[in-house]
């Protein structure tokens, strides 16, 4: 019987062993927001959350370019620099070429995603001010959609169709830009 007791303390700790070995390699494991492109692609859809509560509920009559002082072609040309940025620096750390376009992807792919999300919400529960928008009343009568509603929800289905496939490319495409010219500055560094 002390034969079948020791077997079975021995199960018991070498059970708990295991599990205590998997639940600290868990613990080692890099957590998920320190990947390349998911931080600062949240970063971007924070900040675009936060723009679009400003410029659709907040301020509803405002344009968001015109209330930061900023124009269309500047904020696409600090969105191109900053997913080139996003490349740059994952291609350093990783030192491929590919670590700065799935970077560049990445980080395009959340930001815009939660943009559309955001509107999705923004669009729905505040219906009311949204659809007040002369751009929205304009776009709804030249629409065939029986609703408001309909409109806006047909465009944000069409927006997830193409404008985030169409961003992801281009984040791909700029942070691709990036890893490259932080391999032509490595290059240039090791060269001279």
């Amino acid at each position: 019987m002390i034969f079948w007791l020791e077997v079975l303390a021995d199960e018991i700790r070498s059970v708990l062993r295991e599990q205590l070995a998997s639940l600290k390699g868990r613990l080692f494991m890099k957590p998920i927001w320190t990947h390349h492109g998911i931080g600062p692609g949240l970063f971007l859809g924070l900040l675009a959350c936060g723009l679009i509560l400003w410029t659709e509920v907040l301020f509803p009559n405002s344009d968001p370019y015109s209330a930061l002082g900023l124009s269309y072609p500047v904020s696409l040309g600090v969105l191109v620099l900053f997913l080139a940025l996003v490349g740059l620096l994952a291609s350093r750390q990783h030192k491929r070429l590919l670590s700065g376009t799935r970077a560049g992807a990445i980080t395009a792919l959340l930001g815009v995603g939660i943009a559309i999300l955001t509107f999705l919400v923004v669009d729905n529960v505040w219906l009311d001010v949204v659809s007040h928008q002369v751009d929205k009343i304009s776009g709804f009568q030249h629409s065939a959609s029986r609703s408001m509603r309909d409109y806006i929800n047909a465009g944000l289905l069409w927006g997830v169709v193409t404008v985030l496939p169409v961003m992801a490319a281009v984040g791909a495409v700029c942070g691709t830009l990036g890893a490259a010219l932080q391999k032509l500055t490595n290059f240039k560094r090791s060269g001279a």
